[in-house]
């Protein structure tokens, strides 16, 4: 990978999205010890040690979140940026998949590093596994190129396209979650629920996904236009 690529990965990961991700993890550390301590405090039942949860329980969806979001931020404004500044659409995109890898993976260690205090001093973690901890950066990493190809979807194309995009997305979020043992509501339908969850299964095809949304946000910013 040539060196813009690496800057590009590096201001990412540094100046931008990083340093969103630091604040978005200090105040989700504070709200977690406050839903602990406040409860205490003011003498009140309901708490973190009645409802049995833990950091890492807890961090799962907001960071879904978070990294949906970061996506869609990685177009747009990026594109527009590092393209004025020299960089090729080639960097641009090395750049934001390297450092999309490295936030996923930071994320993934100071939340498993965290909850090792949060077992200590909080709550149990008998109820997590190793696999927990490997699934955390593939999901994140699966969220950030989510929104990253919806985005690239309305980018390239047209609202009505965009749409459609939006939809494939909810149907890989769903299948997605299907895969690792989460029931799936479907309109019109009943709830539908896999058999059994096989976790090297379900590894695979979130690797597999990730993969194709990487390639083909890579196919719709090869030679997109850049919005003035």
């Amino acid at each position: 990978m040539k060196s813009k690529a690496l800057q590009v990965s590096f201001d990412i990961y540094m100046r931008k999205i990083g340093v969103w991700l630091m604040w978005y993890l200090v105040f989700y550390v504070f709200l977690y010890a406050g839903a602990y301590f406040v409860p205490l405090i003011i003498n009140i039942e309901w708490g973190l040690r009645e409802i049995e949860w833990t950091f890492v329980e807890g961090i799962r969806n907001s960071a879904n979140v978070f990294f949906l979001i970061s996506g869609i931020l990685s177009m747009g404004g990026f594109l527009k940026y590092y393209i004025s500044n020299g960089i090729t659409r080639k960097d641009y995109y090395g750049g934001v998949v390297v450092s999309a890898v490295a936030l996923s993976i930071s994320l993934s260690v100071l939340v498993a590093l965290i909850s090792v205090v949060d077992a200590l001093f909080f709550s149990e973690l008998s109820t997590l596994s190793i696999v927990y901890f490997i699934q955390l950066p593939l999901e994140l990493l699966l969220f950030y190129f989510l929104g990253w190809f919806i985005v690239a979807g309305f980018y390239k194309f047209n609202t009505w396209i965009g749409i459609i995009f939006i939809i494939l997305a909810f149907g890989v979020v769903m299948v997605h979650g299907g895969l690792w043992g989460e029931e799936i509501q479907l309109p019109l339908f009943n709830t539908v629920i896999f058999e059994q969850q096989n976790t090297p299964v379900a590894l695979l095809i979130t690797i597999i996904i990730t993969v194709i949304l990487a390639w083909l946000v890579r196919i719709m910013t090869k030679h997109v236009r850049v919005k003035v």
